[in-house]
């Protein structure tokens, strides 16, 4: 199988869509990053699965990508292939699912634009990486208690309390001693 080279797809297409999701080119350098990156540990036949499904997506070509696309294009099935005896299209899936995850969690985390296969189908989803809100300003510190003339008649009572309860458990705890 001849996979399509990654420049050739996106020629035609403008950087980013109207609606601000990722521009073809900005899929495809994420996809190069993703490829290149040592934390991206996958066998030939996933990164070729990650580079099939993503070249037919940008090429328009989502409702294609079936797994009996993927089981003859990227795993070289052949055209008898029945999913339902054969499930390497599902199990190779979950491995590409945790392995890009494993990338965004890992090397890709400053990465802009995401690159995911949903569950339920094998069609890319692409997406910018949310903006992380600007990190909060420290608070103004709490004005300063005002310790006046009033200031020691104020805490008075609470002070006879607690010294009430101490000396009321230091009492008990002599009569359970003894």
């Amino acid at each position: 199988m001849q996979l399509p080279a990654l420049g050739n797809i996106v020629s035609s297409t403008a950087k980013t869509d109207a609606a601000g999701a990722p521009g073809a080119h900005e899929v495809q350098d994420a996809l190069i990053r993703m490829l290149a990156s040592e934390e991206f540990i996958v066998p030939d036949r996933l990164r070729r699965f990650l580079i099939y499904v993503v070249m037919q997506a940008l090429a328009g070509h989502t409702k294609n990508i079936t797994a009996y696309s993927i089981a003859v294009e990227v795993f070289g099935r052949p055209a008898s292939f029945d999913q339902k005896n054969d499930p390497i299209v599902r199990v190779e899936a979950g491995r590409l699912r945790h392995a890009i995850e494993r990338y965004y969690f890992v090397a890709g985390r400053s990465d802009p634009i995401i690159i995911e296969i949903p569950k339920g189908g094998y069609a890319p989803r692409f997406s910018r990486r949310p903006v992380p809100l600007a990190e909060p300003r420290p608070r103004k510190s709490l004005r300063p208690i005002r310790i006046g003339p009033g200031f020691a008649l104020r805490l008075l009572p609470w002070a006879l309390v607690g010294l009430s309860a101490l000396l009321a458990i230091i009492g008990l705890a002599r009569f359970l001693v003894a």
